[in-house]
């Protein structure tokens, strides 16, 4: 059995990777796992007021697909296709289970 761990800020990019796995063995499993979000408060100008600030936020979205299919298909898979070049801001782990 063979995980694959999809990590990406934006959910369009996650959809279309995940997509292409589908594609590749209909049999695979998608787990979509709870979203992180990361807060962030900077003070809008330092030097006049401290009360004016801005707030930003950085979700973090993780699927994880399971798959039969051996570890170095799926690895060779993703080396033809080219997946990582596409996208960039996709992070895509594999882990063997036995």
């Amino acid at each position: 059995m063979t995980r694959i761990l999809i990590t990406s800020s934006s959910k369009q990019e996650i959809k279309q990777v995940a997509s292409t796995f589908m594609g590749f063995d209909s049999e695979l499993t998608l787990v979509r796992l709870p979203v992180k979000k990361k807060k962030f408060t900077v003070i809008r100008s330092p030097h006049v007021t401290n009360r004016s600030r801005e707030q930003f936020e950085l979700r973090t979205r993780k699927w994880l697909l399971k798959t039969n299919m051996p570890f170095n298909a799926v690895k060779n898979f993703i080396q033809t296709e080219r997946i990582s070049q596409e996208f960039p801001g996709v992070l895509i782990r594999l882990q063997k289970k036995n």
